[in-house]
């Protein structure tokens, strides 16, 4: 009786681990890995509300990024004249942020939100 009753609950534990055949895990068709688009929110250091917002992007890279999405992005978040309001606004369209980093210059220092959403292709 003691064995039959080992065996009856030794097979209760065990069974659940044993593979079925109607439990197969088919494979999955991978999916491309995602491209990222990257910009950097820039910002005067000095103040929370400041005129000195704006956009890097490329634009001054060579060749430069020609990008009219993101031109009218920059041309907007300059007149939020707050790096809250910018923040809102590019997370709005789309944009997730990533880190922060403070670059020191001779005349003071700014902040960059680096930020990144998934590729778009690039108007012209």
């Amino acid at each position: 009786m003691r064995k039959t009753l080992a065996l009856a609950f030794s097979l209760l534990f065990f069974l659940p681990a044993l593979p079925s055949s109607a439990q197969e895990v088919t494979p999955s068709i991978s999916s491309p890995p995602i491209v990222y688009q990257y910009c950097i929110l820039v910002v005067d250091a000095g103040f929370f509300n400041t005129s000195e917002v704006g956009l890097e992007f490329g634009q001054s890279a060579q060749p430069p990024v020609k990008d009219a999405e993101l031109l009218q992005d920059q041309n907007n978040i300059r007149q939020m004249h707050s790096i809250v309001a910018a923040l809102n606004y590019m997370s709005g369209r789309g944009w997730e942020f990533l880190e922060t980093r403070t670059t020191p210059t001779s005349i003071g220092s700014y902040v960059g939100y680096l930020l990144r959403r998934p590729q778009r292709p690039i108007a012209k």
